[in-house]
């Protein structure tokens, strides 16, 4: 990243694809941010940038402590593991260190502490209802609505028309001509297994 590119962004001010901070010495408020940003689109941090746009800049040795740390909260606090990159661009203000943190493959994303994160506008917040977190998980795909339990529910509330139907045009043959019994004929459909 080239000076003008970082002024640029530096102008624009924070949004949800980056983040100032004059510095960073708390792994735990890295670590949420790095979440967030892995739980949605990515996003850039740029260290050495005060909220106000204003560059503060760093210095050699707090660039080998920030890689340091980035490093280690990436890998130890942050699950699973993410792999962000870091470069350093130099102003006549002083160092700024921008780390670029991916969005996730691997959603959803959590801090050492268990918390989800996401990010809300040029912020971040903890996902804390169950429903909100269950939207994280389907839109990773790790969660399907058609595969959650619906308790309280049995075979009698199958509409046993319309199954009979999907069996029909699904595999070609009469649902009432299966052997099996209907929960393992319906768990078998969901494994994969030989329905017949």
């Amino acid at each position: 990243m080239e000076i003008p590119e970082l002024m640029t962004m530096v102008a624009r001010g924070k949004d949800s694809q980056h983040q100032f901070k004059k510095n960073i010495t708390n792994p735990e408020s890295l670590a949420a941010e790095m979440v967030a940003f892995s739980n949605g689109s990515g996003g850039k941090i740029l260290v050495g940038v005060a909220d106000d746009g204003t560059i503060s800049g760093l210095t050699l040795e707090d660039i080998r402590r920030l890689n340091q740390l980035v490093s280690n909260v990436a890998s130890q606090n942050v699950r699973p593991a993410i792999h962000p990159t870091t470069q350093n661009v130099w102003t006549d203000d002083g160092i700024v260190l921008v780390v670029h943190v991916p969005a996730g493959i691997n959603r959803q994303y959590q801090d050492s502490a268990g918390s989800f994160w996401v990010k809300s506008a040029a912020d971040k917040r903890k996902a804390t209802s169950r429903e909100e977190i269950q939207r994280l998980f389907q839109s990773s795909g790790l969660l399907h609505a058609d595969e959650s339990p619906a308790n309280g529910l049995t075979f009698a509330d199958l509409d046993m028309d319309y199954f009979r139907d999907f069996f029909q045009n699904r595999y070609g043959r009469s649902l009432d001509a299966q052997s099996l019994p209907l929960g393992q004929l319906i768990q078998n459909m969901n494994w994969g297994a030989t329905v017949f």
